[in-house]
């Protein structure tokens, strides 16, 4: 989440898009940790102005399992262009370029691509179940320019009719503009702003046609339109000059953007899965198994509705195989306003609370240049650990930030987190209960292509006896995070600072991460990190202030193969971790395509991975998945395969997973049948052999 811009005449709604974990998608086979897209569309946006789209990846998602991750454009000829997401630690990246954003409507879907085969896409089952639909507002940007009125080429009954224009986006400071009439350099007279420009005139126009031409320069930019409107006659001899005028400055508004009913699009399904396990084991021993054996319904609804001026998005899931929790979710975006509760993963700062899932609420509202987010939400809930209680925890907090300019900003964010003492009872407490209080100040600023980030964090804890620490995080990024860039990253805290909930840094903690991506916009990008720390706490690793060592890179290469496109990527990694006798090693690396032919999809991959510490366990394993889809899309069929093996000092064993999925539309309602064959034999430890068999059935209904 990123705070907002300068200000706007049209303001801007934030962009959230999450990854939530264990929330099987009922429309598609699953995979262990399969996440499900949750996505909060923009209530309006403006012609011809890029739209960003970042994505959270869930703790529980790792974007090693992630073949591909698109945008899906739907134009109005019904063509498509796909704009593949980039990677990044725990972040998909995207852009939606000016090009493709024009009125009426922009009409898109998310859509990823596990390497088993596995598609989800948001909206649930599109493009078939709907996609998202925004209303694009304005008259066509040009320049940088929008004309709000008269427009060009036309012809207005109104004499003194007031000359309005937008900057798409604002003007950076500093800038400077030009507004000309006929020639006439009239920019004394006029209204003007970063946001727009208002032209008052001073005598009624003459009959005839008028030229405006409006120009600005920036630092980094320049901007110029220039357009024609005309008066007509009767205009002029109903509004003759009554002597001499005087400039006044009028307080002129956006016009209103119409009043249109609401549309919503959505589906339902309600369905039904039965999974059974035959294993060698007796009943008494702990076999585990991949799904627990279940026999009970399912339920997946998704309903989004938006008009000029709101949005709002509803998602409700039960799905026993992923989780025995019912998950949902419901967000809102109102104007400047935006509102989410449910099971959500929001983000404050990298110090205080860092992309924390749980069950609570958060609102949000962007008033210029300014932006004010609170959030409440349970962590945990209360559970037991071999006979001891653990706390629910719940966070409270929010964060202010202020923009003075593109290029110098700052916020100011706090999170309380304390353990609910009454959900454990006081003979069944393992811990004291825990309250943590952490404030953190973030300074961003710009310059000549380079952008900052100063984060400095202080927390203060109890649990028993009271313990405070400090933080400080740094980075700095060349380029754009979207494009070709190369960023560095400092991290350091004191060992008794403690963060809510942080993905990356522990106590104690500092480190160096240094990362980029190269080839945006071509047929190949790569992008990839090198992250080095040293923890000072020896209880945290076991070996004290060693070095410990983590990498990643991944290369995306497009293939145009005639009427057919391939998509081939290569992902590798490796870790390393001090111990106290032995050191911790994991390598992975994996190489997969994804082709396409019309109705045709197939997808391939093939992996290896080694961890390495008292013993050592490789792991291989291939992959295949093909889709067919009629022309009409009124059937699809899939196969798909997966098979492993395990083989190490202390591993022996194979594993596959075999599924076979067809669905039928009729109208507006879909069957979807499913049937998985998973099996592992285990050499090894023999009662960890099984056999399970997973149906699923849904019916679904788009409207």
């Amino acid at each position: 989440m990123t705070l907002a811009g300068p200000g706007h005449a049209r303001t801007h709604i934030a962009w959230t898009a999450l990854l939530l974990a264990f929330i099987g998608l009922p429309g598609s086979a699953g995979a262990v940790g399969a996440g499900r897209i949750v996505h909060v569309p923009r209530s309006t946006i403006v012609a011809s102005e890029p739209l960003t789209i970042e994505m959270a990846v869930a703790a529980d998602v790792s974007l090693l399992e992630i073949a591909a991750a698109d945008i899906v454009i739907i134009h109005t000829d019904g063509t498509r262009t796909e704009i593949p997401l980039s990677f990044s630690t725990d972040r998909l990246f995207g852009e939606i370029p000016g090009e493709f954003i024009v009125p009426p409507e922009l009409s898109y879907y998310l859509r990823v691509i596990h390497t088993d085969g596995l598609i989800e896409t948001a909206p649930p089952g599109a493009p078939v179940s709907g996609t998202y639909r925004i209303p694009v507002s304005g008259s066509e940007v040009i320049g940088g320019i929008e004309i709000v009125s008269p427009t060009d080429g036309e012809t207005t009954s109104d004499a003194r009719a007031s000359i309005a224009a937008l900057f798409v986006p604002p003007l950076q400071e500093p800038w400077d503009a030009l507004v000309l009439l006929d020639g006439r350099d009239v920019t004394a007279t006029a209204t003007i702003t970063s946001d727009l420009i208002v032209l008052v005139p001073e005598i009624p126009f003459p009959a005839g046609q008028h030229r405006v031409t409006i120009s600005a320069l920036t630092e980094a930019r320049s901007l110029e339109r220039s357009w024609v409107f005309s008066v007509g006659d009767a205009a002029v001899e109903a509004t003759e000059p009554t002597g001499a005028s005087e400039h006044a400055v009028v307080d002129w508004t956006e016009p209103d953007l119409p009043s249109d009913p609401w549309q919503v699009i959505g589906r339902i399904e309600a369905g039904w899965t039965t999974v059974s396990a035959d294993t060698t084991s007796a009943d008494s021993l702990d076999v585990a198994l991949p799904y627990s054996e279940a026999n009970d319904p399912t339920v997946d609804l998704y309903i989004s509705g938006f008009r000029s001026d709101a949005s709002y998005l509803i998602t409700a899931q039960y799905d026993p195989v992923y989780s025995e929790e019912f998950a949902w979710q419901a967000g809102a975006a109102l104007g400047a306003f935006e509102f989410e509760a449910g099971h959500i993963y929001p983000s404050i700062s990298r110090t205080t609370l860092d992309w924390a899932a749980g069950v609570g609420s958060r609102a949000a509202a962007t008033t210029g240049r300014g932006r004010v987010e609170l959030v409440a939400l349970r962590v945990s809930e209360s559970d037991t650990l071999d006979g001891y209680g653990l706390y629910s925890r719940y966070a409270l907090g929010g964060s202010a930030g202020f923009d003075w300019s593109g290029r110098f900003g700052l916020s100011l964010a706090h999170v309380s987190m304390f353990d609910d003492e009454s959900s454990v009872p006081e003979e069944d407490r393992i811990t004291d209960a825990l309250t943590n209080h952490v404030t953190a100040g973030i300074v961003r600023g710009s310059l000549q292509g380079y952008a900052g980030e100063l984060e400095a964090a202080v927390s203060s804890a109890s649990a028993g006896t009271d313990s405070s620490g400090v933080a400080l995080r740094a980075r700095v990024i060349r380029g754009e995070e979207l494009d070709d860039h190369v960023s560095l990253e400092l991290w350091t805290s004191g060992s008794d600072f403690l963060s809510v909930g942080s993905l990356e840094q522990k106590p104690g903690e500092s480190a160096l991460r240094v990362g980029g991506a190269w080839g945006s916009g071509g047929p190949a990008r790569m992008s990839g990190w090198v992250r080095l720390s040293r923890d000072e706490d020896p209880s945290n690793t076991g070996a004290g202030s060693e070095t410990i060592v983590n990498t990643y890179a991944r290369t995306d290469i497009t293939w145009a193969l005639g009427a057919a496109d391939l998509r081939s990527y290569a992902v590798a990694r490796y870790d390393r971790s001090p111990g106290i006798d032995d050191d911790y090693t994991y390598g992975y690396a994996s190489v997969g395509t994804t082709w396409r032919l019309d109705r045709t999809r197939a997808v391939t991959n093939v992996s290896w991975s080694r961890s390495e510490s008292s013993a050592r366990t490789d792991l291989w394993t291939l992959g295949a998945d093909l889709r067919q889809t009629s022309g009409d899309a009124r059937w699809s069929a899939r196969a798909a395969g997966r098979w492993s093996l395990g083989s190490g000092d202390e591993t022996d064993y194979t594993r596959s997973h075999y599924t076979l999925e067809t669905t039928a539309r009729v109208g507006e309602t879909e069957l979807r049948l499913e049937y998985w064959f998973i099996e592992r034999a285990d050499r090894a430890e023999i009662e960890q052999s099984y056999t399970v068999h997973v149906f699923r059935a849904g019916l679904g209904y788009t409207f």
